[in-house]
């Protein structure tokens, strides 16, 4: 069942949610309302704000820190305007962990923080809506990977 209720501050909202997806405006100089500590055991963040909504260390206290494409990510940090609070290390993006390379959540306690900026996301729902469709036609070439 899904439950939806009203809360006073981001810390209240964030402390006993399974899931927290944040999406407030994407600003070049933020001033997070989500910080370590925040977001409990076993919790899944996914911000689709950038950095806006999660302080660097509320993103580094997380076990994995994964996006919808590490490349773009990284690109996007090296400009120097986004992404200053990341982890160093991203576990994995959306399609490692999709064609099960990477493993998911391996305990119940594990934190896990989902940054994703967007265009991935889409490709990869595209992408199978497309690979469905060809299987019902039976249509296409099928390639290793």
């Amino acid at each position: 069942h899904l439950k939806f209720l009203q809360c006073r501050t981001p810390a209240e909202m964030a402390s006993d949610a399974d899931v927290v997806v944040s999406a407030i405006p994407v600003v070049t100089r933020p001033e997070p309302p989500l910080d370590a500590g925040m977001l409990k055991e076993g919790g899944l963040a996914v911000s689709l704000d950038y950095d806006s909504a999660w302080t660097g260390a509320a993103m580094k206290e997380c076990s994995k820190f994964v996006t919808d494409d590490i490349g773009q990510l990284l690109d996007t940090k090296r400009h120097g305007v986004y992404f200053k609070g990341i982890p160093d290390t991203i576990y994995a993006d959306l399609g490692e962990l999709a064609a099960g390379l990477k493993r998911g959540r391996e305990s119940t306690t594990e934190r896990i923080f989902s940054m994703n900026m967007g265009i991935a996301v889409d490709d990869m729902v595209t992408a199978k809506v497309l690979y469905q469709k060809a299987i019902e036609q039976k249509a296409g070439t099928r390639l290793p990977l």
